[in-house]
């Protein structure tokens, strides 16, 4: 499941390619794409989902996807575009 694709679906058209059932979702959807606003969820498009990642998300929606990850206990990946940081031990621990 990757949350915040954009235009970007380079990531995960290889991971399609390689066999992966993969989902992205964002708020303006392009091919391929499913519509979602992770702040207001449809946590049923999750449902199922082992893994949660998004790729340089803007740090005000790194909650939000926590939030859903957890909700769905998928493990949870989000790279940041540089230094940024925002505290996820509320659902991840450390």
């Amino acid at each position: 499941m990757e949350v915040g694709v954009g235009k970007r679906t380079g990531v995960m058209d290889i991971l399609r390619e390689m066999g992966m059932e993969v989902i992205g979702v964002d708020v303006n959807p392009v091919r391929g794409v499913v519509f979602d606003d992770v702040y207001r969820p449809n946590i049923s498009i999750y449902q199922g989902a082992e893994l949660v990642y998004s790729i340089r998300p803007p740090p005000d929606i790194w909650y939000s996807i926590a939030q859903v990850s957890a909700t769905v206990r998928a493990e949870l990946i989000i790279r940041p575009f540089s230094l940024e940081y925002v505290d996820l031990s509320e659902f991840y621990g450390k």
